[in-house]
């Protein structure tokens, strides 16, 4: 993870460096006791001295100085843990006031640098970064001038007097996109594996520095509320040693390890920082939606979007629910269709069977069911496009 410090490590190894000098020994950069007590003997056994500036040689052989370096290691673990702490409470406190502090750029947003006020309020823009590809990230300055990123970790440096905000990008075709996906996921029986899907074949630029659009991506945008102006942070828990969790600062169970993080745990802005790319109502409605996607809540949607009447026909003969499949034709096209369900899943003597195997084409269904809507539409305008469920009567004699 540092390849600095294993190059000179080599160097060490190779007798290129007789010496390393810090500031302190917390300094040398390694994670506990264990791990110290381990580099300080691969020093001494290459003829390498650790010293820091206290005149103090830590690859002294005297077992004093060895029982010091534990007891330092000791300290200097501690002194992390509060470290991260401390780090942990500064960046809720900048997130809750909208400050973005890194991690996954969402779906039609840049990263934008403000000079900011007293109260690390945004005053002026100074540049914004278009994310354009896995591989490409462009700066644009207030001018209008661009500067290319290429290298994926590196990343525009700020002033002390500047913060990053989340910010909605300027490419209309993106926004167009974000709103599409609420409108998808809301409007249709799809689930968000078979959204990213269609993204993908649309060739829409995933997310961030994503390779490609997954389901989790679609599941992550659905839920992020910076689409209503309201940047989030804390979703996934990443810091070394200490995490927000259940309300409060406190460090992991294993260190380095990565998890999502419950909603209640995430820091949200209280007011919108900027205008929502998604109504509200369609955003509460998604939500909504969202609470309900665990296996026994809801209805699942057909695994694919092709099979939109899946869950809504049934046998004609023994009212069993038929299940959907794809025909392959000639050219190589598929036909959706449907089979009676009971005949498929019948374990025993086919002549014994309740049913057959009886197949309808989904275009054929598709064709009753336009005239059905062509013959019934004019009755529901005459109605006012609703029927009153308390007189139903007026409505069946009208048809």
């Amino acid at each position: 993870k540092r390849p600095n410090f294993q190059k000179m490590l080599k160097a060490v190894a190779a007798g290129q460096i007789n010496w390393i000098v810090v500031d302190d020994l917390d300094r040398f950069g390694t994670k506990n006791k264990h791990q110290l007590l381990h580099y300080i003997y691969l020093l001494q056994e290459a003829g390498c001295r650790l010293y820091s500036v206290d005149d103090t040689d830590w690859t002294a052989a005297d077992l004093p100085t060895l029982i010091k370096a534990g007891i330092e290691g000791e300290k200097s673990e501690g002194e992390g843990i509060k470290r991260g702490e401390r780090v942990i409470e500064a960046m809720r406190v900048l997130a809750k006031k909208g400050v973005w502090m890194g991690g996954q750029i969402p779906f039609a947003f840049d990263v934008v640098c403000y000079s900011v006020d007293g109260n690390d309020q945004p005053v002026e823009e100074r540049w914004r970064l278009e994310i354009m590809s896995r591989d490409l990230r462009i700066k644009i300055g207030p001018n209008g001038a661009k500067r290319e990123y290429r290298d994926r970790k590196a990343f525009p440096a700020r002033e002390a007097d500047e913060l990053l905000f989340l910010r909605p990008t300027l490419d209309q075709e993106r926004l167009r996109f974000a709103l599409q996906i609420f409108e998808w996921y809301f409007n249709e029986a799809v689930n968000p594996f078979q959204i990213a899907r269609r993204l993908t074949n649309l060739l829409v630029t995933p997310p961030g520095f994503a390779e490609g659009w997954s389901g989790h991506h679609v599941q992550r945008l659905l839920s992020n509320h910076a689409y209503i102006g309201k940047p989030t942070w804390n979703q996934t828990a990443q810091g070394q040693y200490v995490c927000f969790k259940g309300g409060r600062r406190q460090p992991k169970k294993k260190r380095g390890e990565v998890f999502r993080n419950e909603q209640s745990d995430w820091i949200i802005p209280d007011n919108p920082l900027f205008d929502p790319l998604i109504p509200l109502d369609l955003w509460h409605g998604v939500q909504q939606k969202l609470k309900t996607e665990n296996v026994g809540q809801r209805k699942l949607p057909p695994r694919t979007a092709h099979h939109w009447l899946a869950g809504l026909v049934y046998c004609g003969n023994c009212n069993g629910k038929m299940h959907g499949n794809a025909i392959k034709n000639r050219n190589g096209s598929r036909t959706p269709t449907y089979f009676c369900g009971t005949a498929n899943t019948w374990h025993g003597l086919k002549e014994k069977c309740p049913c057959k195997m009886y197949r309808v084409r989904q275009d054929i269904l598709e064709h009753y069911l336009h005239d059905y809507f062509d013959s019934t539409l004019p009755l529901m305008n005459a109605f006012g496009g609703m029927v009153d469920r308390q007189q139903p009567k007026q409505m069946e004699n009208a048809i």
